[in-house]
């Protein structure tokens, strides 16, 4: 039963022990309850298997459902993100790390972290840039990553915390961008 399955595992966890694991979270896991909670419990068992994770939530799911589809202009399957579908972009955005971060402390709490162990951090761990004009479309606030702050996702893996990214990113000028996640 369980111990044959156990030791059946033993190579494949040690073999995983330290090593990445980046998770897409689409924004329309959060509809599927049961779902989503398990796979925050998923999530949790591979950091307590010594797993470092990365999270990037998407909110698409959410802004569609806001804005619905005659508002949002797509151009090349890309989304023309103008000032007000960044503001849905960024309450959304906003919705869906609390959801993630209060789930997933709840699936470490039940696996039996302690003292603060498995954090989850979110914040401006990529920089963006615009996608700017292209064949006379102009995408305003649509960008791309620019550059991901690899030693600060590092550092925050040392304390065996997660990061946790969404799909905005922030320009060095203080611009904030829809990033595809």
């Amino acid at each position: 039963g369980f111990v044959k399955m156990f030791r059946g595992s033993a190579n494949y966890i040690a073999n995983h022990r330290a090593t990445l694991a980046v998770y897409h979270i689409p924004g329309g896991a959060l509809d599927q309850k049961e779902n989503f909670r398990d796979l925050m419990s998923d999530i949790a068992l591979t950091w307590l298997l010594g797993m470092k994770i990365v999270l990037v939530a998407g909110c698409h799911h959410q802004v569609s459902k806001r804005v619905g589809d005659r508002e949002m202009s797509l151009n090349n399957g890309l989304v023309v993100t103008d000032e007000d579908v960044l503001k849905i972009i960024k309450e959304e955005a906003g919705y869906i790390r609390f959801e993630i971060e209060r789930q997933l402390a709840r699936s470490l709490l039940m696996h039996g972290t302690m003292d603060g162990d498995g954090n989850v951090v979110s914040g401006n761990f990529f920089s963006a840039q615009p996608f700017g004009i292209l064949d006379g479309t102009d995408y305003k606030y649509t960008g791309f990553v620019r550059r991901i702050e690899v030693e600060k996702i590092r550092q925050l893996h040392t304390t065996r915390d997660i990061c946790l990214l969404s799909a905005l990113g922030v320009s060095p000028s203080g611009e904030v961008f829809n990033v595809n996640s």
